[in-house]
């Protein structure tokens, strides 16, 4: 027996080797930083996925930059405002994506949202239902917790994450400087209060 104890070799499934492999390259390969703000509601809840994906949609109206990918020295502008929001299980984060979000009312991203969410937890989400995103959200209550950072999914340059009424969005250095990753939030800010 080692100075460790016993150990337990436990294999990763497919989808959870695959989330590894994704977040180590995004990690090794995307120069990021965060930017932070509180929202006004103090102690309220935090607001939904939909709200977030509502807000930060129209808010890349307004900061096409956000809404695009960094590709050998040029950007990619994107046309269309997809965002996709995670929803976890034991093999990982799942990021089903909702498509031209900025011209969807609050209602609809909603629904969309909970007959998406329960075709990942029934295991029918489809390959294009996950993908086509230009931005992402990532909303979680964590007690206890203040803040929440996401990792940025190749090719996006923007993402943001949700903890209660913590905001925190992750840059790409190559494609936002700080001012305008403090627009970007002030703008998502602003919607959601």
């Amino acid at each position: 027996m080692s100075a460790k104890g016993e150990v337990e070799v436990v294999e990763l499934t497919p989808a959870r080797q695959s989330h590894a492999r994704r977040v180590a390259e995004a990690r090794a390969t995307i120069p990021d930083f965060e930017v932070t703000a509180a929202l006004e509601n103090g102690n309220a809840p935090g607001p939904s996925p939909a709200a977030l994906i509502h807000a930060a949609s129209r808010a890349l109206r307004a900061h096409p930059r956000a809404n695009s990918s960094y590709r050998d020295g040029r950007l990619e502008v994107y046309s269309r405002v997809n965002v996709s929001f995670a929803v976890f299980s034991e093999d990982g984060a799942v990021h089903p994506t909702i498509f031209d979000a900025d011209a969807k009312s609050l209602g609809d991203i909603a629904g969309e949202i909970d007959a998406l969410a329960d075709r990942v937890r029934e295991g029918t989400i489809t390959s294009p239902e996950v993908s086509g995103a230009t931005f992402s959200v990532t909303a979680v209550e964590i007690p206890g917790f203040a803040r929440l950072a996401s990792i940025l999914q190749p090719p996006h340059v923007a993402a943001l994450a949700a903890t209660g009424s913590t905001l925190t969005l992750s840059c790409d250095a190559r494609v936002l400087l700080p001012p305008e990753a403090v627009d970007l939030l002030t703008s998502i800010r602003g919607a959601l209060e």
